[in-house]
């Protein structure tokens, strides 16, 4: 049960993959408070407890070494987020085990029922308390990320030391980075990763560094003529995922790829072909992040699926 809006004295730490500048007021941030109040508001204290005992029940070793074990310890893990400066082990997975322990909590019943559910029904919808609270959330996460705090010399020290992040290929701007999102949208040097033939429009490439659904035939799904996609076997319409745009219909016949970005991938996105952008917004969604239970550790399915649905 919730028994304190305040840390222990004795302070706490919840394994390798995080590292916080602390809270020297000692208590939780207010987007937390905010989070129990309106759980306790509307009568649903129960599904935070019920939530994380569910998680903990599937995924026990992996939970352990992040030291959370109940609810107060999950809180306490949220509320260093807000604050995290981001640093990598050598199998370059400590940035993307923390995301996944966050939001494999919230894909627990019954916090999952209190969020917008990832159907075609619910495209466009206004977003329930849960699901506003986590864009809200992730949002200031992503503020602190922009800070120079988010980022020091050891913590990035340790990102050029992790396989799969590939920091000899990047090109740090002048003075080089000074926050994590600068670094974590860095830029490649100019010749680190050639295009082919960037002069034929015959030849397309991939828009991202990404990793693409292998169970998908040629790593696409076709659109119907109507307009319509399956994915994972519900009819969406391009319409409803592109929220409106006059030009949704002239994708209808055309294909659909799914890709996945690793926290270590090259993050910035490239026309496949040459042209003009004609049309560019901001589409607000929801905020969820698919996570599995694989043996004694926790992953984002890289087939077709929600993961997440607007960026912090």
């Amino acid at each position: 049960m919730l028994a304190r809006l305040s840390r222990p004295d004795d302070g706490f730490n919840f394994g390798p993959p995080v590292t916080s500048t602390g809270d020297p007021s000692g208590e939780f941030n207010p987007i937390i408070i905010l989070f129990i109040n309106h759980l306790e508001k509307t009568n649903n204290l129960h599904a935070l407890d019920q939530a994380i005992e569910s998680a903990y029940q599937k995924a026990p070793k992996f939970m352990d070494t992040f030291d959370i074990i109940g609810v107060d310890s999950f809180l306490r893990f949220a509320d260093d987020l807000l604050g995290w400066i981001p640093r990598e082990g050598s199998e370059g997975q400590d940035v993307y085990n923390t995301l996944c322990m966050f939001y494999f909590a919230f894909n627990q019943s019954p916090l999952e029922e209190l969020q917008n559910p990832t159907t075609p029904d619910a495209s466009g919808r206004p977003l329930t308390w849960l699901s506003s609270w986590l864009v809200v959330y992730s949002q200031l996460v992503g503020l602190w990320m922009d800070t120079t705090e988010s980022l020091t010399e050891e913590s990035l020290e340790s990102f050029k030391r992790s396989k799969h992040y590939d920091v000899d290929e990047a090109l740090p701007p002048p003075g080089g980075w000074k926050a994590f999102n600068e670094f974590f949208s860095r830029q490649l040097k100019a010749d680190a990763r050639p295009i082919e033939s960037p002069l034929d429009d015959k030849v397309i490439v991939y828009p991202a560094y990404c990793k693409y659904d292998s169970s998908v035939a040629d790593h696409v799904v076709s659109i119907s003529s109507a307009g319509t996609v399956l994915i994972k076997n519900l009819p969406w319409t391009i319409g409803s995922l592109l929220r409106g745009s006059e030009y949704a219909n002239d994708f209808n016949g055309a294909v659909w790829m799914h890709g996945f970005l690793n926290a270590y991938n090259y993050h910035r996105q490239h026309a496949p072909v040459s042209g003009e952008v004609i049309e560019a917004k901001i589409i607000q969604g929801s905020n969820y992040f698919e996570v599995d239970v694989d043996g004694n550790k926790l992953q984002a399915p890289v087939t077709p699926g929600f993961r997440q649905l607007c960026a912090p």
